[in-house]
């Protein structure tokens, strides 16, 4: 209850607060998964281009596999950033951010 006070005095925090919601609902639970789901949203915010597809697009087939949990999804996506570093330095700066939140969670 304090947590969703919090969040609703601070956009910032009631962003955060949103994309975990947002995260449950594809069955995104454990805290570094959820992390990592939130680190996804501020990158694609930072990535993204005006009047381009966003530079995440490609994570929504990954995140509505009907056959995979959630921790599955998020794997997933984050190897796929690994593969996309060796080329695209966003990836790689993205892969790098995400090593970190799995460090920290």
């Amino acid at each position: 209850m304090a947590e969703r006070h919090a969040a609703e005095a601070d956009p910032v925090l009631a962003g955060v607060h949103h994309l975990a919601e947002k995260a449950q609902g594809y069955a995104v639970e454990r805290s570094g998964d959820v992390a990592v789901f939130v680190a996804l949203a501020a990158a694609n915010h930072k990535f993204s281009e005006p009047g381009k597809e966003s530079y995440l697009h490609w994570t929504g087939e990954l995140l509505a596999l009907a056959d995979a949990d959630g921790q599955s999804r998020i794997a997933l996506i984050e190897h796929e950033i690994g593969m996309r570093a060796r080329k695209d330095p966003r990836a790689a700066e993205l892969k790098a951010a995400l090593a970190e939140f799995r460090r920290s969670y």
